[in-house]
């Protein structure tokens, strides 16, 4: 007996993902995904391994095992950015790509860093300042930005992860739904930084 379509629809349920994001990570239609959780399709070889390799899952119990009573997932995953409990890494899609150790996080904050200066210096070191204080600027809100985290690391290296994928201005959806995932993010960051904090 094959356990695939459940497990699949398991795993991505278990990480908060809606079908067209993980579509999004795994380069493939959202329709896949959906076909693939259904049974209406099975998938190759070649994406059961994908799937295994998103999930650090082994293929073999992706398909024989019910996953969801043997094995929980070492993942969290936002659309910006995965974090690993396992190897213990931040796997950054948005902003500064790459891979981190995430037990080296110094300090994490919530920015919205001026649509100008994204990409051309280090990330949110052109920010405007969060809160009320900052919307009573000269012409603050003509002003088009995007929200983020600025994550310094114990080294003083300043990361970015934006989460907003196009400049927006102040209380627009965008700027609300990029706010409360970097809200998200932000909280558990901060339960990192306690975890690992140096005495």
């Amino acid at each position: 007996m094959t356990y695939l379509p459940e497990n699949l629809k398991y795993l991505r349920q278990k990480q908060n993902l809606s079908q067209t994001s993980l579509a999004k990570h795994l380069f493939v239609t959202h329709q896949t995904i959906s076909n693939h959780e259904n049974g209406k399709s099975e998938p190759d070889l070649k994406m059961i391994q994908k799937y295994a390799n998103f999930y650090h899952i082994d293929s073999h119990d992706m398909i024989y095992k019910n996953i969801s009573k043997h094995k929980k997932s070492s993942l969290k995953i936002f659309d910006e950015v995965i974090f690993d409990k396992r190897d213990k890494t931040m796997t950054i899609l948005n902003g500064s790509k790459g891979t981190y150790d995430y037990r080296q996080i110094k300090k994490c904050e919530i920015l919205h860093e001026l649509a100008r200066y994204k990409g051309k210096t280090e990330p949110f070191k052109r920010f405007i300042v969060a809160g009320v204080e900052w919307m009573t600027q000269a012409n603050i809100l003509e002003r088009a930005f995007y929200v983020g985290l600025k994550i310094t690391m114990k080294d003083n290296t300043i990361l970015g992860i934006y989460t907003c994928n196009q400049a927006t201005h102040i209380q627009t959806d965008i700027h609300i739904k990029g706010y409360k995932e970097a809200k998200q993010i932000k909280d558990f960051v901060d339960k990192i930084i306690r975890k690992y904090k140096e005495y």
